[in-house]
C-alpha cells in the first residue's frame, strides 16, 4: 500500500486517512501540523520547523530509517505519518452502509455459524427479508455465510430455526481504519497505535482477511 497520512483531529482524535499529496497540502497551507512519536514523546512540528528537522532527522536522528524523505542534498522534506489539524473540524466521521463495511464490523464472521470465512465466502443478509418488509439498515444487515444464506432462504431466522448469534452492533467510530490493517502490522507505522484504543487495535488484528 502506498504511503498514506493518518490525519487527527485538534483534539488528536483520528478521522481520516489521506494521501501524502494532500497531507503535504493540510502542512504547507498550514491547516495542519506533523505530531511525531519518539519512545512515547509527542512532538509537534509546522511546516517551517519540520523542513528543519528533516535533514538533522534522516542525517543524525532517522537510524532505522523509519520515515521517507524526498529532496535534493541541501533540502530535505520528511514524509509524515501522522498530521493533526490545527482548527476543530465538526464534521463527524461517516461510517457509509455498505457491503465493505458491514463485513469489516462483523470481522468476516457468519452471524448464523459463527465461522470466521474468507471474503469471498461471504455476502450480506437482510435478517427480516426484504420481501416481508425488511429494510436495508445497520440493525437488519448482518454478514453471512454462502451455506447458512442458502439455508436461511427468504425467511426471518425464526421461520428458518435458527439462531442470530450475532445481532448486528451499532460500528464503532474506528470502523473505517480497519481497511488499513497492512498499515497498522508495518513497524514503519507503529506511531498510528499511539491514537487508538487497546481493544480497537486488538480488534483489528481479529477482523483480517483469512487467506
Amino acid at each position: 500500500m502506498a504511503n498514506r497520512v493518518l490525519v487527527l483531529n485538534s483534539s488528536y482524535s483520528p478521522i481520516d486517512v489521506t494521501t501524502v499529496k494532500k497531507g503535504m497540502k493540510l502542512l504547507f497551507k498550514e491547516k495542519a501540523e506533523v505530531v511525531s512519536v519518539d519512545e512515547g514523546i509527542y512532538a509537534n512540528y509546522n511546516f517551517s520547523s519540520w523542513s528543519e528537522v528533516s535533514l538533522l532527522r534522516k542525517d543524525f536522528w532517522d537510524e532505522n530509517n523509519s520515515y521517507d524523505y524526498f529532496g535534493t542534498d541541501n533540502y530535505v522534506l520528511g514524509i509524515p505519518k501522522v498530521i493533526r489539524l490545527t482548527a476543530y473540524n465538526k464534521i463527524p466521521v461517516t461510517i457509509r452502509l455498505n457491503r465493505r463495511n458491514i463485513i469489516l464490523r462483523d470481522n468476516h464472521t457468519c452471524s448464523y455459524c459463527n465461522k470466521k470465512k474468507n471474503l469471498s465466502e461471504l455476502n450480506i443478509d437482510h435478517i427480516v427479508p426484504k420481501s416481508k418488509g425488511g429494510k436495508n439498515t445497520r440493525d437488519n444487515l448482518t454478514c453471512s455465510c454462502f451455506d447458512c444464506n442458502t439455508k436461511k432462504r427468504d425467511r426471518t431466522p425464526r421461520q428458518a430455526g435458527m439462531k442470530l448469534v450475532k445481532p448486528p452492533k451499532k460500528p464503532s467510530i474506528y470502523l473505517m481504519f480497519k481497511r488499513y490493517f497492512d498499515i497498522f502490522q508495518n513497524e514503519k507505522y507503529a506511531e498510528w497505535k499511539s491514537f487508538f484504543p487497546e481493544d480497537f487495535l486488538s480488534e483489528i488484528y481479529m477482523s483480517v482477511e483469512l487467506k
